[in-house]
């Protein structure tokens, strides 16, 4: 009974003499190298059992880490009266890395067993025999005559493939617990794996934590992960407000801005336009209204602002009635100016009437102490028409005036208006003779005051005016006054701006005034 115990419990302790698993019985040939001879008397045990053929025997270095590394091996004959000889190599000097012996280094031997991959410490017996040596000499030989295996048991993982691994168990004691997971465990990096527990060395990318996306204002071209901070969407477009394409959704300029505002009346039909303007602000204000703006031409328009080139025919003012003593056949614009006074020992007289619609028997004559001074049949009588004609007749004679067909007639002798005979309206007639001071002297005392004017003018006159007629400059009559006494004011307010004449009829005759509106 104690026997099979003994023979479980050493079948046990040589199972559990683990492999060092990271010993790997591969060497690198240097260029230098030592024989090692094994010239054993006996086949070495693990405990009790021998080593089967094929099991390795290595000799091993430390590298400059600190790890054992393979310098030469050989595999078991199984027949130690049979001498086997294999290779130790030198560290090859022409490289950093550690990769051999160096002259004098002890050797630290290995032996695996195939059956079941463990790996035993083992310790050599030397041959001191010249020229034999027990230590690392480059060219030189080494002779073994036996092997002890050390069985000796240490407790740990004896697997490499766990954290827990500790490469100096022989005998694996069930702390193997954590898998072996490789890659970055720096979670600083991109390449972080959570599940990670051993560095491999893979963490290559540092974290830069930003916007991504380049849609949005707050990308980083830098970033490599996305930290949620992308929160304005890019809109392309023009930023500038002082240009026409602004866009106010805008937030990243993309260099549409070209036409810069210009603010102005952009409407062509106003006074106010501005050519350059492509932005109306509201200041087209004054229509234009084309015509003759100069108020020298008859082409004259008031209300035109813009002259067109119509100014055709400069205006001469003057008398245009050849009945006149003053008469101007040059003269475009009659001004009021006409001088119908008769020379002394003469008197004036003034026929004015008014023809009908129909004037097939219309007709008129004015006779002079029975001799016709003027008169009109109705071959020559025109329809619907008023007409004037002024007479100087030597005085004291006797009129006559006939007539038929007339809507209307008036006679003056000397200012005076002639009655007509009663028995018969169309024909008057009367003797030339004036009772009044004359013309010239009351023109002398008639003043036009303000003048120019703005609003209102005042007429200092010696005698009452019977009436006053407003000329333009046109020779249009715009306004007519009854009975003005001297000093009245004439409201011209609403007058346009220009020349003006004024006929002031007196009982003794007319005598015309200008004046200027500003």
């Amino acid at each position: 009974m104690k026997t099979t115990t003994l023979s479980i419990f050493i079948y046990l302790l040589f199972f559990s003499f683990s492999s060092n698993a990271q010993l790997v019985f591969e060497n690198v040939p240097t260029g230098e190298n030592m024989t090692i001879l094994l010239n054993l008397t006996s086949t070495p045990v693990v405990g009790t059992t021998p080593i089967d053929s094929g099991d390795y025997i290595g000799a091993f270095y430390t590298d400059g880490n600190g790890d054992l590394k393979c310098g030469g091996y050989t595999a078991w004959n199984g027949d130690p009266t049979q001498a086997i000889s294999f290779p130790v190599y030198e560290d090859d000097n022409n490289t950093t890395d550690i990769d051999g012996f160096e002259t004098g280094d002890v050797f630290t031997w290995k032996i695996r067993t195939v059956s079941n991959g463990f790996t035993y410490d083992a310790t050599a017996i030397y041959s001191t025999t010249a020229p034999y040596v027990s230590t690392f000499l480059g060219d030189g030989f080494a002779q073994i005559t036996s092997f002890s295996i050390n069985t000796t048991p240490v407790l740990g993982c004896t697997d490499p493939l766990y954290l827990e691994y500790n490469a100096n168990a022989n005998v694996d004691d069930g702390s193997c617990a954590t898998l072996i997971v490789n890659g970055c465990t720096d979670p600083l990096y991109l390449e972080y794996n959570v599940n990670a527990n051993t560095d491999d060395g893979s963490c290559a990318t540092l974290i830069v934590n930003g916007c991504t996306n380049p849609l949005y204002l707050e990308y980083n071209a830098n970033a490599n992960t996305d930290d949620g901070s992308c929160a304005t969407l890019i809109v392309n477009g023009c930023t500038d407000p002082l240009y026409l394409e602004y866009n106010v959704n805008a937030n990243t300029d993309d260099g549409s801005c070209e036409t810069l505002i210009v603010n102005g009346c952009t409407d062509p039909l106003y006074l106010e336009y501005n050519a350059n303007a492509n932005v109306d602000d509201g200041s087209c204000a004054t229509l234009i209204v084309y015509g003759c703006t100069d108020i020298n031409y008859e082409e004259y328009n008031p209300a035109a602002n813009v002259d067109d080139g119509s100014c055709e025919t400069l205006i001469i003012s003057g008398c245009t009635d050849p009945e006149a003593q003053n008469y101007n056949a040059n003269a475009t614009f009659d001004d009021g100016s006409c001088d119908y006074t008769c020379d002394p020992g003469y008197i004036q007289v003034v026929l004015t009437f008014t023809t009908g619609p129909n004037v097939h028997n219309s007709g008129w004559y004015i006779n002079v102490n029975s001799q016709q001074l003027d008169g009109e049949t109705n071959t020559e009588i025109s329809a619907d028409t008023t007409i004037t004609h002024h007479y100087c007749i030597e005085e004291g004679n006797t009129v006559t005036f006939n007539s038929s067909g007339l809507l209307s007639y008036q006679i003056t002798n000397c200012g005076d208006i002639v009655t007509p005979y009663v028995s018969n309206p169309n024909n008057a007639g009367f003797i030339t003779a004036c009772s009044n001071i004359g013309l010239e002297d009351l023109e002398q005392h008639i003043t036009l005051y303000p003048n120019p004017v703005t609003s209102n003018v005042q007429i200092s006159t010696p005698e009452p005016i019977n009436s006053i007629e407003v000329y333009n400059s046109l020779g249009q009559q715009v306004k007519t006054i009854k009975s003005y006494q001297s000093g009245q004011n004439i409201n011209l307010e609403h007058f346009p701006k220009g020349i003006y004449h004024l006929n002031l009829k007196y009982t003794s005759g007319s005598i015309n005034k200008t004046f200027i509106k500003h």
